[in-house]
């Protein structure tokens, strides 16, 4: 029987083995967290014929010894639950790392799933949580001859309290056919038929259980996982290792400004082609990234490599000057608001957005000709707040830049104007349009654009 961490989430697997009159009412510390507690009994009231004093003396004995032994599974189980929840236990294991007869080389790691959204809370759909990812090659340095090995490892999230929360890897996955498949896994199965011999490399895909989507209102203290390698040896048997420590960056999850040189992998035929990038932004499963085109574009982060692990970069540098050969357009900074010139978004999930920006109008155009009077709203704006969707300005918030005014040459205007976004959405770039058909693209990335219970 497995806990849920919270509703629509399946949470922490640890599994109790318990029968009625067993510790009953008893649930170690990470057990009550996941939430309600789980009954072990049957409950079963069937009527049976009464038995001899012998024979149920006898089948007494025999039902004490299951429950002890049952209550002995039990209390092993909780205490491993309760060990694997603290911080010590999470440290102990990361000093492990250095003497395990394995190399991780982790090529890309990433948060996999989705926040809640919904104008009323009540009525949101649930999400599939929220899962870590991670992918590269594994390098076995020891002597002895593998004939088996499987991943297997622990999410640790840290609160700020005395306790980790604690998710398994992810076992199987189950189709509704009734199928299953293995998930955490070493691409190239180790078998006795393809034993793992030493300075043999694997690839290997690892993902946790999923966390709740209730962990995108907070800001964890830590999120970090450990992974393991369950192996058996011809000679010594089974042992588990303890072989990498996987830190996640938890802005990934509305939005994370990341600037590192990183390796696409393009589809080519039946084959794939890598070619040199560099990140930009990543969110969730996808990151923004400029490749041998120079153009930039979001991929899905599976497709992308990078040699270490993302760190957190700038935010943009504003103020940003955009020209082109008629215009100049200045943004001086981006924030956030719930209500701007008597408009309040009617949902709890809906904020404001507010750009402020200068618009300037030369004198004479790329052909070196006079340039007109215009309206300002010959100027066109979208804002980018999530990957590859782009907003409009909001027409019923009032007091923003007026586009219906004219602008001459030669002359600047400033002003705000406002875009909608999500509370789990943090903008990454602005679309300027100018008459003179010129389209480009400002980075407006703000850490300060965040959900509401962020601290």
């Amino acid at each position: 029987m497995r806990t849920r961490f919270f509703s629509g989430s399946v949470g922490l697997s640890v599994i109790f083995l318990g029968l009625a009159g067993c510790g009953k009412g008893a649930k170690s510390d990470t057990d009550a967290a996941a939430g309600p507690a789980t009954s072990a009994s049957t409950g079963d009231t069937r009527m049976v014929a009464p038995k001899s004093d012998t024979a149920s003396a006898g089948g007494d004995a025999e039902r004490d010894q299951i429950v002890n032994r049952s209550c002995e599974i039990q209390s092993a189980n909780e205490c491993i639950a309760k060990e694997r929840a603290t911080s010590a236990y999470f440290a102990s294991q990361s000093q492990k790392i250095a003497s395990a007869p394995f190399d991780f080389a982790v090529e890309r790691v990433w948060l996999k799933g989705s926040c809640a959204k919904g104008d009323k809370p009540e009525k949101r759909d649930d999400t599939d949580g929220l899962k870590l990812i991670a992918e590269g090659k594994a390098t076995y340095k020891g002597t002895e001859l593998l004939a088996g090995a499987s991943l297997d490892g622990v999410l640790y999230v840290d609160n700020g309290g005395e306790r980790f929360i604690t998710l398994r890897a992810e076992e199987r996955a189950y189709s509704y056919w009734g199928g299953t498949k293995e998930v955490s896994k070493f691409t190239r199965r180790v078998r006795g038929s393809d034993p793992w011999t030493s300075g043999q490399t694997r690839d290997f895909h690892w993902e946790s259980k999923p966390l709740s989507e209730a962990f995108c209102e907070v800001v964890p203290k830590q999120v970090a996982a450990i992974l393991e390698v369950d192996s058996y040896s011809v000679k010594s048997g089974q042992q588990k290792h303890q072989v990498k420590v996987v830190p996640v960056n938890w802005d990934e999850v509305i939005g994370m400004s990341a600037r590192e040189n990183v390796t696409i992998r393009r589809p080519k035929g039946e084959k794939y082609v890598d070619e040199p990038g560099q990140s930009l932004f990543g969110r969730l499963d996808k990151m923004l990234v400029v490749g041998a085109s120079g153009k930039a574009e979001w991929l899905s982060h599976a497709s992308v490599s990078h040699t270490a692990f993302l760190k957190k970069g700038p935010a943009a540098s504003l103020p940003v000057k955009i020209d082109s050969p008629a215009w100049t357009v200045t943004v001086n900074a981006i924030s956030t608001t719930k209500e701007f010139g008597g408009y309040s978004p009617a949902g709890e999930d809906q904020f404001l957005a507010v750009v402020d920006v200068d618009i300037e109008m030369k004198t004479s155009g790329a052909d070196g000709k006079p340039l007109k009077a215009t309206k300002i709203k010959s100027v066109g704006f979208k804002l980018e707040t999530a990957p590859g969707t782009w907003r409009d300005i909001v027409g019923k918030a009032t007091g923003q830049l007026d586009g219906s005014s004219e602008i001459a040459p030669g002359s600047k205007t400033s002003g705000k104007i406002v875009f909608p976004r999500q509370q789990f959405e943090r903008p990454f770039r602005l679309e300027i349009k100018t008459p003179d058909k010129t389209t480009s693209v400002a980075e407006v990335f703000s850490y300060e654009l965040k959900p509401a219970s962020w601290k």
